[in-house]
């Protein structure tokens, strides 16, 4: 059989693998429209998706993409997203927290609202920054600062956006973080996540943050992770609403009792709905109900 994990590997498939083609094929889907955009062609896409005889969706709002837009049927369609979340609960173990204080000189009672990703139009990172400028108005004289790890000179957008904190005065208050292998020594010290993206499939950083108890406010209609937050791990709030965003950002800067509640369920939520086990334990069984010969099966050369 084939096992395709990522529509980005549709031309591939379609143009170069067809010798594959009679194959039982499962497809591995992360991408939502605007990644279908950037990574496809339209024809390959539909011979991959014609051929591949079960579909994986990381989250039901990439599944309901597929379903909808390319009429795939929905009774060969699960979704599944793997966290391996020992390997992520070590790091956070040894991360520091103190980074963001070393590196920046911002003051340890800093209220931090988090950003993470490369710098692009799909991440919103425009978003972040006019969610900052409101929330930081509401909430002074706070000590609140807006961190997003990942935006650096070498992302095309990174001149617009540093140069829009920049003219609103705000340098001292929004911090840009090129892309880091200190990544998660920097989330953790994160006190909100503000996931301000456009689309965003099932964003690991989401998972991250629910795993060291960190609240999330997100966008409803932008990608999975409101399935995840629902009503009682952060706020999802709707699609592109940056005053909702802003006032859900303020009332966690403010009740710091309920951020602990949100970050604790967001913790359990990933704990129980994503055990790195039972995961692959469902994508064997999907490959083996393909497979023209069992796993099991010993082939001598």
């Amino acid at each position: 059989m084939v096992f395709v994990n990522s529509i980005a590997n549709a031309k591939l498939y379609a143009q170069q693998l067809t010798y594959l083609h009679h194959l039982p094929t499962v497809l591995f889907v992360h991408e939502l429209g605007m990644s279908v955009k950037m990574y496809t062609e339209k024809n390959d896409l539909d011979i991959l998706l014609k051929k591949s005889n079960h579909l994986i969706a990381v989250a039901q709002a990439v599944a309901n993409h597929y379903i909808q837009h390319y009429a795939y049927p929905a009774d060969s369609v699960s979704i599944f997203t793997l966290i391996d979340h020992q390997r992520i609960d070590r790091q956070l173990q040894e991360a520091q927290p103190n980074l963001l204080e070393r590196t920046f000189n911002i003051p340890v009672d800093a209220l931090v609202i988090g950003g993470c990703g490369n710098a692009e139009w799909r991440k919103g990172n425009d978003i972040f920054n006019w969610v900052a400028r409101i929330v930081l108005q509401k909430t002074n004289p706070l000590p609140v600062y807006f961190v997003w790890v990942g935006a650096g000179p070498q992302h095309e957008i990174y001149q617009l956006i540093s140069s829009d904190i920049e003219r609103m005065g705000l340098a001292d208050k929004i911090i840009l973080i090129p892309p880091t292998a200190q990544a998660l020594d920097y989330i953790s010290r994160f006190d909100v996540l503000l996931l301000s993206s456009r689309e965003d499939p099932y964003p690991l950083v989401v998972m991250e943050a629910a795993l060291n108890e960190i609240p999330v406010v997100c966008f409803e209609g932008a990608g999975g992770a409101p399935e995840l937050i629902e009503q009682d791990a952060g706020f999802v709030v709707p699609y592109m609403d940056i005053s909702a965003a802003s006032n859900a950002l303020v009332q966690l800067i403010q009740n710091a009792d309920q951020r602990l509640k949100m970050g604790q369920k967001a913790r359990q939520k990933v704990l129980e709905r994503h055990n790195t086990t039972e995961s692959v334990r469902k994508v064997k069984a999907i490959i083996e109900k393909y497979l023209i010969l069992p796993v099991s099966e010993t082939h001598n050369p």
